[in-house]
């Protein structure tokens, strides 16, 4: 039992490597850092612009005001905009695992349960990618609403969790 769920755990992050690589191996240069000041201000913020693309909320407009075939290419942009943000989410994903991992690690904690957490928080985050992306491509075929908020949710947690293994800054006081 436990052999063949390390080998699915196994295909799994095998398939994870295929799908969305690192930025590395798809620019040439070095991913980028993932540090404590980056943690800090790391914000889903920025990804507000995919809800509304996932949404598809403006379906009566393209209709009253577009041709059908340029309707097409408006989704066609639509999903490969939503890719990006996606791809993009995807390494702040694995940027913020690695930071826990590290954090883990250096605080040699106790808490056994924080490596499964994360192990389990990765294999979660991988399925609602594999599950939007196969969304996204029966979207070519009948437009409907692709629900990113458990995908959102899931990196949240990931980054409430990792800024709480983060030891609070030194303070002096003056005398």
């Amino acid at each position: 039992m436990f052999i063949s769920l390390a080998a699915l755990a196994a295909l799994i992050s095998v398939m994870a490597l295929l799908v969305y690589p690192d930025a590395e191996n798809q620019t040439g240069a070095p991913p980028p850092t993932a540090s404590d000041a980056w943690l800090e201000s790391f914000s889903l913020r920025s990804y507000r612009p995919m809800l509304r693309l996932a949404a598809g909320d403006d379906e009566r407009y393209r209709k009253a005001a577009r041709p059908p075939s340029s309707m097409k290419r408006h989704r066609r942009i639509q999903r490969t905009l939503l890719r990006e943000y996606l791809r993009s989410l995807s390494q702040d994903f694995h940027r913020l695992h690695r930071i826990a991992a590290e954090k883990q690690l250096q605080g040699k904690r106790a808490d056994a349960g924080l490596p499964m957490d994360l192990f389990e928080q990765q294999i979660g985050f991988i399925f609602q990618m594999w599950s939007i992306e196969a969304r996204l491509l029966i979207q070519a075929l009948i437009p409907h609403r692709i629900n990113l908020q458990p995908l959102l949710a899931n990196v949240e947690k990931l980054a409430a969790d990792t800024r709480e293994t983060i030891p609070p800054p030194l303070r002096f006081r003056r005398a």
